[in-house]
């Protein structure tokens, strides 16, 4: 009897096998690219896109190289994935650099230029010598005419002071001893008052030639010739002929354009790179191809609460004239710096609160060996990221195609951050992007992008996977529409990259074939906007939300306009799974 049930048992052990062995067969497996999750196939084959082997899911990390924790951060390609992927190698070197930064500025006159010519006694302009605003003034040179007489009777007092202290001297013959100062008739007493009396024609606009005419003459000039202290431009002139004038009144406005101010406008984070005295290379829309030069006078001590900038006045000599207050200009600051390791630009993977750059190891069986290497980065100059640590001159590290490199790594279990964490890091992020504020028309735009992911983002609360599909590409549409230039070349330039990442994700979702792959393309498309949102100030408001369950409780973030949790990574699943983060 115990046989039987035993032989009873394992009949029945083996007909379960047996349905699991039959259902497991039945079910059909799909091979896909890690990569590019939306290329799959119900056979072993490469993808089209990168040509890397398509695997099964649970076997993403079975890839080229050793796959165990020791070696994580090591990479292996070979020849053909090298050339498909632009892997270009350089050498790291020792240079000089000579750091440069652009800034807007604009042109006004310099302060210490501007001068007022006021009247400086009552009268009535007689004859006008300079008739109209824009005539360029002298110093020395004949302005109007006037006849004033309170300036007679100062004339009259003087003249009578000399006569007075010429009879003083006859009277008292030869002085003898010491002059007695307490008698107010003593010569040396009128001489004082004589001086006085001559200090008061100079307060009041006479020149010494003019007093010593007078004086050679004995008679009063009854209209006088008044003089221009000052050299510059007329740029008001508030005087005409037979006008009565009061004491005090501005009768022009002169400037001398010899010199203007250029003040220039820079981001904060950039305030390391100032310093007074250094040169600075200016150009005009006015006069293109010519450069002038200047030099920094004056930082201001403030920063500008709106923009985040600081004013620079850089003081310009403007020889021929063709330099105007309100010009508006590109100011550009240079500065040779000590020699320094320098690597190109692009070889650098901002990832996290780290700098990644690939070293290539070396050659094995025919393919390269490329590892992960965390440096320290200094001042990003004419494409160049300066080098403080991690790397030795000569060594050889991949100058393109680290971003395939890193995605790899990342798919082999590799520690790289997402972009959001970069923007964290303030000290990356100062070599990274500098924050803009978007004017109203690319605002506009801009929130127009942000509607189609609200839509993209519902589409997959539903689990809609064309829903999603089409919001995708409604998406990148919207995107793709959106031009920087107004903002200038270097925000144009950032805006193009973080275009073509948000491009090329959503394009990555709107190709996924099921619902998990295109999550995972929406994670990326969230970090990516998320930056860009960073990046580009003045759209419409939105928080980024956080669900540490998605990806087997790897975690992932969104973003969303809402406070209220509505789970784009689950769906009804788990609707309001989640937390608001920032």
């Amino acid at each position: 009897m115990r046989i039987i049930v035993i032989a009873m048992l394992l009949v029945s052990i083996i007909s379960a096998c047996s349905k699991n062995d039959v259902a497991q067969t039945t079910k059909k497996q799909q091979y896909f690219c890690p990569m590019h999750p939306q290329v799959t196939s119900d056979k072993p084959s490469v993808c089209p896109i990168c040509q890397m082997d398509l695997v099964l899911p649970g076997h993403e990390h079975e890839m080229e190289g050793e796959h165990d924790s020791t070696t994580a951060q090591l990479l292996t390609l070979d020849s053909r994935k090298q050339v498909l992927a632009d892997v270009r190698t350089v050498q790291v070197r020792s240079e000089r650099l000579s750091t440069s930064l652009r800034a807007a500025g604009t042109l006004v006159a310099a302060e210490s230029a501007q001068r007022v010519i006021s009247a400086r006694v009552s009268g009535r302009v007689e004859r006008l010598f300079v008739r109209q605003t824009g005539d360029i003034v002298k110093a020395g040179q004949a302005l109007y005419e006037l006849y004033s007489p309170t300036l007679i009777q100062a004339q009259n007092d003087y003249l009578l002071s000399l006569k007075s202290v010429a009879q003083a001297v006859v009277q008292d013959g030869q002085m003898q001893g010491l002059p007695d100062t307490h008698n107010a008739s003593s010569p040396d007493n009128l001489k004082r008052f004589s001086s006085k009396a001559r200090e008061r024609l100079l307060l009041l606009g006479m020149t010494d030639t003019q007093i010593n005419t007078i004086t050679g003459s004995g008679e009063a000039m009854t209209r006088l010739t008044v003089y221009s202290p000052f050299a510059g431009t007329v740029v008001q002139k508030n005087i005409v002929e037979g006008a009565s004038l009061q004491e005090g009144a501005a009768l022009f406005d002169l400037t001398d354009f010899s010199t203007v101010w250029n003040i220039a406008e820079v981001y904060e984070q950039d305030a390391h790179a100032l310093r007074t005295g250094d040169r600075v290379t200016i150009t005009v829309a006015g006069y293109p191809g010519e450069e002038f030069t200047g030099r920094v006078g004056f930082i201001y001590p403030t920063v500008n609460t709106d923009s985040r900038t600081i004013r620079v006045r850089i003081e310009v000599p403007n020889r021929r004239g063709n330099l105007r207050p309100g010009m508006f200009t590109e100011t550009e600051f240079r500065r040779d710096q000590a020699q320094a390791l320098t690597v190109p630009e692009e070889s650098v993977i901002l990832s996290g609160k780290q700098a990644i750059v690939w070293v290539k190891e070396g050659e094995e069986k025919g393919k390269g060996v490329f590892r992960a290497q965390a440096v320290k980065i200094g001042s990003r100059v004419n494409g160049k990221y300066e080098i403080l640590a991690g790397l030795r001159e000569g060594e050889e590290i991949a100058a393109s195609g680290g971003f395939l490199l890193d995605s790899e790594r990342q798919l082999r279990g590799g520690s790289i951050a997402e972009l959001h964490e970069i923007q964290n890091n303030k000290e990356l992020h100062a070599h990274q992007y500098s924050s803009v504020e978007m004017p109203q028309n690319l605002t506009a735009q801009m929130n127009g992008i942000l509607n189609e992911y609200e839509a993209l983002s519902e589409a997959l609360v539903r689990s809609s996977t064309n829903a999603a599909s089409e919001g995708a590409a409604k998406f990148a549409a919207a995107t793709e529409r959106v031009v920087m230039k107004s903002l200038g070349a270097k925000n144009d330039e950032v805006w193009r990259h973080l275009q073509g990442h948000l491009v090329e994700e959503a394009k990555s979702l709107q190709a996924a074939s099921n619902l998990t792959a295109q999550r995972k393309a929406y994670q990326r498309l969230s970090d990516a906007l998320y930056l860009t949102l960073k990046t580009f100030k003045g759209g419409k408001k939105f928080y980024r939300a956080y669900c540490p369950m998605a990806f087997d409780d790897k975690g992932a973030y969104w973003l969303s306009s809402s406070k209220s949790i509505r789970n784009p990574y689950f769906g009804e699943e788990m609707l309001q799974c989640g937390e608001i983060r920032d």
